[in-house]
């Protein structure tokens, strides 16, 4: 077995972040760009799933046009024209020369009028909203096309929003990467065939998310938990815990639920298949309802059951590593208390309870229940 810098193909690990599963979105916003009567596009999602990639990658092909990043963030979203503070000239500024059609003209000469520039804004939620006055008359004029990003849990302004609906901006979602997708992104960048075993964890844990594919990637490589069989394959076993960035980047979703919330969470990612019923029981129905909203909880149809579930495998794996022991031994006892309170049991409901026992460093386990549960391990070579 060799480092996974010594790849067959040469490839080193760590080069460009490949570009995988979203030839169909990027064709779709160059064709928008070239159409009358379209301002702009807003590609929207969730953290992670790609939008400033997908915006780079359409800007790194549009040769010959030039090309202006709007700048914004949560301390400036209030400070008027901050977001153009670098297209306006620093003596008009000192001067106080700030006046809307002042700050135009000063826009205006530094972008070179007539010509049509793409106007790149990463967050729109946070450009302050006197930039984006500027920036309509741009549009007005045919001298702007916009390409921003957005992410769906940040409010937009209200300037903003009605920009939108004046100049015909169109609104693009990425979807989650595909399987293949996901696979083809790491070998590419790892520079040698997966492991069949490994691409199927990789697949599971990122679940279509490129951050949490690319960090997973990283963190595999930086500590030393990738690396290459004599076959040529990659050998990865991503460990969740170990990736400081992922656990903060799902970490900070987590922090801002309420007790209550927070609780629930971690109860369906010990059970992991709790049905309808069970949130009756548990009296956690409006409970669930206000996860789902955030997007942290999903449900499965599984033949006539339908399961809550965590939303993304990744965020079962955050809250896991984020448990403290206590609070852990806590949720395996009501999650021991529900399934036992389920009035008829599953087939494994038994052996779950007896494992949770174990985990939970309890007493009154069913030693039957483990025998059945070593058989079914060793039947499927999980020892």
């Amino acid at each position: 077995m060799t480092d996974v810098g010594a790849s067959p193909s040469g490839s080193p690990a760590g080069g460009a972040w490949p570009f995988v599963g979203r030839e169909e979105a990027l064709a779709e916003i160059d064709a928008l760009a070239s159409m009358a009567g379209v301002g702009g596009v807003i590609i929207s999602g969730p953290a992670g799933i790609g939008k400033t990639r997908l915006a780079d990658e359409f800007v790194r092909r549009r040769e010959g046009e030039r090309i202006v990043r709007l700048t914004g963030s949560p301390a400036t979203a209030d400070i008027p024209y901050a977001a153009l503070a670098h297209l306006v000239l620093a003596d008009a500024l000192a001067a106080g020369d700030t006046t809307p059609v002042q700050v135009l003209a000063a826009v205006r000469a530094a972008l070179g009028t007539g010509a049509r520039t793409v106007l790149v804004a990463d967050d729109v939620g946070w450009i302050d909203e006197a930039s984006w006055s500027i920036v309509g008359h741009l549009l007005a004029l045919g001298e702007a096309f916009v390409v921003g990003t957005n992410r769906t849990s940040t409010p937009l302004p209200v300037t903003f929003d009605a920009l939108v609906r004046r100049h015909g901006f169109t609104w693009i979602t990425p979807a989650e990467l595909a399987d293949g997708d996901v696979i083809a992104t790491a070998e590419q960048y790892l520079g040698v065939p997966l492991d069949p075993r490994s691409a199927d964890r990789l697949v599971q844990l990122c679940g279509g998310n490129p951050l949490y594919l690319r960090e997973l990637l990283l963190q595999g490589i930086q500590s030393g938990d990738v690396a290459i069989w004599p076959s040529g394959t990659a050998w990865l076993q991503p460990d969740v815990a170990r990736s400081s960035r992922l656990v903060e980047v799902v970490g900070e979703r987590l922090r801002a639920l309420g007790d209550a919330e927070r609780s629930l969470l971690q109860l369906v990612t010990v059970v992991d298949d709790v049905g309808f019923a069970d949130l009756e029981r548990l009296g956690a129905v409006d409970i669930a309802v206000g996860l789902e909203r955030q997007g942290l909880l999903r449900v499965d149809r599984v033949g006539d059951d339908h399961l809550v579930r965590p939303a993304h495998p990744l965020h079962a794996e955050v809250v896991r590593t984020t448990t403290g022991p206590i609070e852990a031994r806590v949720q395996l006892r009501r999650a021991i208390d529900l399934v036992r309170s389920r009035p008829v049991a599953r087939a494994d409901d038994p052996l779950r309870i007896a494992v949770w026992q174990l985990d939970a460093g309890l007493d009154d386990i069913d030693p039957a229940a483990l025998v059945a549960g070593a058989r079914s391990a060793s039947a499927a070579f999980d020892v």
